[in-house]
This record gives C-alpha cells, sequence and structure tokens, in this order.
C-alpha cells in the first residue's frame, strides 16, 4: 500500500482533532474531484448532442444532394468523418467509466486484524488515531485514482476537439484546392 500518512510518532503526538481535520480536508478534496467528474460529463452529453446533429445535418444534406454533390462531397465527408470520430472520443467520456467509489465496504474495513494489530494498546484515544490514520491512507488511494480517471477523461476531450477541429481544417483545405 506504500507509505503511512501518518507515522506512529506523529500519531502520538498530533491531537486527535487535527488528525480528523486532515481527513475532513481530504474529503473536500476527493469530492471535488468526483464533482468535476459529473461536470466533465455534463458537458460530454451537451457536446455529444451538438456533434450528433452536425452528423444527422451532415448525412441528410449529403444523401439529399448526392447527385448534385461534386465538388463539395470531400469537404463534406471530411467534416462528417470527423466529426463521428470527435463523437467517438466523447462517448467514451460518458459512457459507464472507471471511478473511485466514496468509503469503503465493511469487508474492507479488516476488524479482526485491526482488533489484533491494537489488542496491546490500552489507550482509546491513540485506538482512534490508528484507525483514522488507516482511512487517511484509504482517503489519499481513492483521490490518486480518481485523479487518474480525471486526466483521462480529459485527455479524451482534447482529443475529441482536435479531431474535431482537423475534420474543419481538412474539409476548408480540400475545398479551396477542388
Amino acid at each position: 500500500m506504500g507509505k503511512d500518512i501518518l507515522e506512529k510518532s506523529t500519531l502520538k503526538v498530533l491531537p486527535i482533532e487535527v488528525i480528523k481535520l486532515y481527513y475532513e480536508m481530504g474529503l473536500v478534496r476527493f469530492n471535488d474531484f468526483r464533482d468535476k467528474e459529473a461536470q466533465a460529463t455534463d458537458r460530454g452529453y451537451k457536446l455529444i448532442s451538438l456533434y450528433l446533429g452536425i452528423i444527422t445535418a451532415l448525412s441528410s444534406y449529403i444523401y439529399i444532394k448526392w447527385s448534385e454533390l461534386k465538388d463539395e462531397l470531400f469537404p463534406l465527408m471530411a467534416l462528417l468523418i470527423g466529426t463521428a470520430l470527435a463523437s467517438a472520443f466523447i462517448l467514451m467520456v460518458i459512457l459507464p467509466r472507471n471511478y473511485m467509489p466514496k468509503g469503503r465496504k465493511p469487508s474492507e474495513y479488516i476488524p479482526n486484524e485491526m482488533a489484533k494489530a491494537l489488542k496491546d494498546i490500552n489507550d482509546e484515544t491513540i485506538k482512534y488515531k490508528c484507525i483514522l490514520s488507516k482511512e487517511l491512507n484509504e482517503l489519499e488511494k481513492a483521490i490518486n485514482e480518481q485523479s487518474k480517471y480525471n486526466k483521462k477523461r480529459t485527455r479524451l476531450f482534447e482529443f475529441s476537439f482536435i479531431i474535431e477541429i482537423l475534420g474543419v481544417l481538412i474539409a476548408l483545405i480540400l475545398f479551396l484546392t477542388i
């Protein structure tokens, strides 16, 4: 699991209120990551709606004007393909994805092992600090994982925009050269 955030000597010195504060501030950070994830999903739904509207309009126009299109066909197809590829990346953002759930399952608290580890400690405050320290470690891990997931989703948004812009540029180049 890695190094503990709070070492044993630190647990003896810090008041329990400070450890609780660390945990609460960690929850604030984690909740912020989860909020950013929800905002990205909302933006993804809006963007896919826009992209699908463009795809529908382009497809309809190409279908209706197929026999009349000569020079404009390739630029329109470039736009259509670019938008379709951009849509694929946005779909990866909004479809079911990895995320770090809040909290832990009861079985992950391993109470039997924790009881064995703390059985020789008589001070209840120290026991509570030890348990809270373990929770801080889990929260740190959750924050790091959620951060990775959010960065991946941000890259998918970036790829979507880049592909859409490339589709427009290719369409413009084709239109100007034909």
